[in-house]
């Protein structure tokens, strides 16, 4: 694959733009050895998850954010409600275990 042209680098531009406006990041792959599985993909990523990969071309990345548009939002907040819950509670451990009650905690970041 070779280098993007002008017009290639501006629609990938606004791709990553309308990743971005999602709270995802795409990304090329640095592969410099065209024999590589993935040289010249793109990988659609969010918080180190990967939500598509090997994306040889930007019409399969336009395909692949319309596809987390529509079904997405729902697997993604469940996403982030299981990920509220669990620093929640690891931080309820660890003031458990220096013997911070949970309310001085919340009463001195209110303060701050």
């Amino acid at each position: 694959m070779s280098a993007l042209t002008r017009d290639e680098k501006r629609r990938d531009s606004r791709l990553r733009r309308r990743a971005a406006a999602l709270g995802l990041e795409l990304s090329r792959s640095h592969r410099q050895d065209p024999r590589a599985a993935d040289y010249g993909t793109w990988r659609i990523t969010r918080y180190a998850v990967t939500y598509f990969d090997h994306l040889d071309s930007l019409d399969a990345v336009e395909t692949a954010l319309d596809e987390y548009r529509r079904a997405g939002w729902a697997a993604d907040e469940a996403m982030h409600a299981m990920h509220d819950y669990i620093t929640e509670r690891r931080q309820l451990l660890i003031d458990r275990a220096l013997g911070i009650e949970t309310r001085q905690r919340i009463n001195v970041a209110a303060l701050a």
